[in-house]
């Protein structure tokens, strides 16, 4: 009898961590941020020049890296920056 072929094993992928150093566009955001802790979502996808969608996405993000965080409400609040 033949036995079947054995695949070779493959190296689980690992997920990909978030990398303790923010990249350049996510720094842009958190010097604007620092800048004016008020300023808005708009505002940011104005002064960057990229959609609003990609603005979200680098929030949550630095949100998820702990490096920012949002106090209060959405029109009386303010943006917390943690030092790096």
């Amino acid at each position: 009898k033949k036995e079947p072929k054995k695949e070779p094993l493959r190296p689980k992928k690992e997920p990909k961590k978030e990398s303790v150093e923010p990249k350049k566009e996510l720094l842009e955001v958190l010097n604007l941020v620092r800048g004016n802790p008020r300023i808005t979502y708009r505002e940011l996808m104005l002064n960057l020049g990229i959609k609003e969608s990609a603005i979200y996405e680098r929030v949550r993000k630095l949100k998820v890296a702990g490096l920012l965080r949002r106090e209060g409400g959405r029109f009386g609040g303010k943006w917390i920056v943690k030092k790096l």
